[in-house]
């Protein structure tokens, strides 16, 4: 691995490319739970499944309607995840693990399309592992440039070959807040297509995994006290409205899990 001062200076521009919205300062912003709220979660069936390494990727989905504090829970679930994985690393642990995460939110043109999305989370990745910057060096930015960003075929390329490294990863926890808010304001509709093709992406990745990047005649060994390659996993949290467009997409995952938040009103009934 190397630091920031390492990168040449075409990875540099690469990198800044990708850089889109300020998502540590929007995320600090975020209210933090109350002491000992929320920690249900941590009980909850669905969610030790889906954070389980040994269930390989899955979906979560975690739905609520304004009021039941959806944002302030992906804060808390990233803040725990990241610490988690942070501690794991310190003890040495040969597992690599990464995590990254987005909030859509429609006041802010940077936090809006699923384009905005993708540029963050492979800025995050690339953050945390430089070796990653490759998938864009490869092709994508030589070719392109900036323009790269443009294209949300070409990031979608650059993020899955980030995500199926299995040299440099054993596994990727992504949590994605808001996706309601995702093209919710856009006049011309092209972030709502975009959304769509979004969700297909996932959907081809989480039903056919890593394993569609390996080459056939690749038999080789796994890293010792490594995860194999191909199992290799996404872990993919996303946190909406109970929108009829995402719940028929959520319905047609194989590896799908959900947790419905109830409302003050509905847990006193």
């Amino acid at each position: 691995m190397f630091n920031r001062a390492d990168y040449s200076d075409d990875e540099k521009k690469c990198l800044q490319a990708f850089y889109h919205a300020d998502y540590p300062t929007y995320r600090s912003r975020v209210a933090k739970r109350h002491v000992r709220t929320l920690e249900w979660v941590f009980r909850d069936e669905n969610y030790k499944q889906w954070v389980s390494e040994a269930t390989g990727s899955q979906l979560l989905w975690i739905t609520g309607h304004p009021v039941c504090r959806k944002t302030v829970l992906s804060r808390f679930l990233m803040d725990t995840i990241e610490d988690d994985l942070k501690a794991r690393a310190d003890s040495h642990l040969k597992h690599k693990l990464h995590f990254a995460y987005f909030f859509f939110d429609d006041k802010y043109d940077t936090q809006r399309s699923p384009g905005a999305l993708l540029r963050g989370l492979i800025h995050q990745l690339i953050r945390l592992t430089p070796n990653f910057i490759k998938h864009a060096m490869k092709d994508a930015f030589p070719s392109q440039g900036n323009k790269m960003v443009n294209s949300l075929d070409t990031l979608w390329n650059i993020f899955q070959s980030t995500i199926s490294d299995s040299e440099n990863t054993d596994g990727i926890y992504i949590i994605i807040d808001s996706l309601d808010e995702c093209g919710k304001k856009d006049i011309k509709d092209r972030n709502r297509r975009d959304r769509k093709a979004l969700l297909n992406y996932f959907q081809d990745y989480l039903q056919n995994g890593p394993t569609a990047n390996l080459k056939d005649d690749d038999n080789s060994s796994p890293r010792e006290g490594t995860i194999d390659p191909k199992r290799l996993f996404l872990k993919l949290l996303v946190m909406s409205r109970p929108y009829q467009n995402i719940e028929d997409f959520m319905m047609d995952q194989n590896l799908f899990m959900s947790i419905r938040l109830k409302t003050e009103e509905e847990s006193q009934a």
